[in-house]
């Protein structure tokens, strides 16, 4: 089995170049950290991988099965938006029911910090309670490959703590591509980073070597 491959990826927004060359593979238990500064093309790649944005050239396969359009990847790849998904008006215990299978409803409905939230729609959530039920909805979709997109982004320590306890859950049975901000908590959750740099991806051992791609000071 061969994952989740990406190849020969390639994107441009008029004429600026944004994505060069891209390979990359994910493996079921495996959780990718996606690094790189603002505008350098992560948001991207993740929109192209599940199919929401269209690339000037790619080639994406899952599990032997090449991936041409948005609708061969709705039972194998999950997404986390960095604006979020769910619409304000839908409940929590809705959003449970239309999103999740009947296994997981039962396992994530039992989820304590849901519990009481159960009947409140996802306009009254605060930040961090929305973000972490939509993040809950993503990680246990069916699919076997998951992308996370700012994960951390609004939650506080607690909640942060929180999410990447569902993440490494999850990465027993998924592959997992996480890009964030906080480069900390990616580095603490990840089993390997790489760094995205004019346009390509190249493997990250170490933090001088984020430093000698422009991340770090």
């Amino acid at each position: 089995m061969n994952g989740l491959l990406v190849d020969s990826l390639l994107k441009s927004f008029g004429t600026k170049v944004v994505l060069t060359d891209i390979w990359l593979q994910c493996l079921p238990g495996e959780i990718i950290g996606l690094l790189g500064r603002n505008g350098c093309g992560k948001s991207t790649l993740l929109k192209i991988i599940f199919g929401s944005m269209r690339a000037d050239q790619q080639f994406v396969k899952a599990d032997g099965k090449q991936l041409l359009r948005q609708t061969d990847r709705m039972n194998l790849i999950s997404y986390l938006p960095q604006d979020g998904f769910l619409p304000p008006y839908i409940r929590v215990k809705t959003a449970l029911k239309l999103f999740l299978q009947a296994d997981s409803r039962q396992t994530v409905s039992a989820f304590p910090d849901l519990i009481p939230l159960l009947q409140t729609r996802a306009g009254n959530l605060s930040h961090g309670e929305r973000r972490l039920l939509e993040i809950i909805l993503v990680l246990h979709h069916p699919g076997r490959y998951a992308l996370l997109d700012e994960p951390f982004n609004g939650l506080s320590p607690i909640q942060k703590e929180k999410v990447t306890g569902l993440i490494r859950s999850a990465a027993e049975q998924k592959g997992i591509i996480i890009t964030d901000h906080d480069y900390r908590q990616v580095k603490s959750v990840a089993s390997r980073l790489l760094l995205m740099h004019d346009g390509g991806l190249r493997q990250i051992k170490s933090d001088e070597e984020l430093k000698g791609g422009f991340y770090l000071s």
